[in-house]
């Protein structure tokens, strides 16, 4: 490569911090926030649909989540991350969705998981499985208690690892790999049923 080759590069820009453009979609930058949206939304998404399996909710959730970022930006200290505080948001609205279903579901007489959507948004858990193996993973999550299902979402669905799940939740690095290993000890026999095993999870 010449010379003027290397002369003419410019340094690499570095991307905005999520701080930066806090304050600007907060002033009412569109751009900024579309950015941040680009940025976190398609993890929270993934982590929305996992836990609700229903794709208007998640897409409701997702929106919801983005709107109170923008109306609590000016409160917010960056004492945690933007993503972790998505996060927590996010799992509050998906445990109201799910208290609401629940009483919808007692005054029907309906019992019974949410019936089954496959989730077609960007999942390592996803990128294991396929087509039918992918629906009845998620029924088998779907029947795990709360606190299980959660982490489960945050580890596979969000890809976050566990000292970011950790601090979403609250909790010791260590309750989350504790929570993590019973939720795939439970699932046990039935993941491999499917192919796969905890290890491979």
């Amino acid at each position: 490569m010449s010379a003027g080759a290397h002369a003419g590069a410019g340094p690499a820009v570095e991307p905005a911090s999520d701080a930066s453009l806090l304050a600007a979609a907060a002033a009412g930058d569109a751009a900024a926030f579309r950015a941040l949206l680009k940025r976190h939304g398609g993890r929270v998404h993934a982590c929305a649909l996992r836990l609700t399996r229903d794709e208007p909710a998640a897409e409701e959730i997702v929106h919801d989540t983005f709107l109170a970022m923008v109306r609590e930006a000016k409160t917010f200290r960056f004492e945690s991350s933007l993503s972790t505080w998505l996060y927590r948001v996010t799992l509050n609205r998906c445990r109201d969705w799910a208290r609401k279903e629940s009483r919808q579901q007692e005054l029907s007489g309906q019992t019974g998981p949410a019936p089954d959507i496959m989730d077609e948004s960007p999942d390592p858990l996803d990128a294991m499985v396929s087509g039918e193996r992918t629906e009845r993973l998620d029924a088998l999550v779907a029947e795990l208690p709360s606190e299980m299902r959660e982490v489960v979402a945050l580890r596979f669905a969000a890809g976050l690892s566990y000292d970011e799940i950790a601090a979403t939740l609250g909790c010791p690095p260590g309750s989350v790999a504790s929570r993590l290993h019973r939720a795939l000890r439970r699932l046990g026999a039935r993941l491999e049923a499917l192919g796969l095993t905890p290890e491979a999870i």
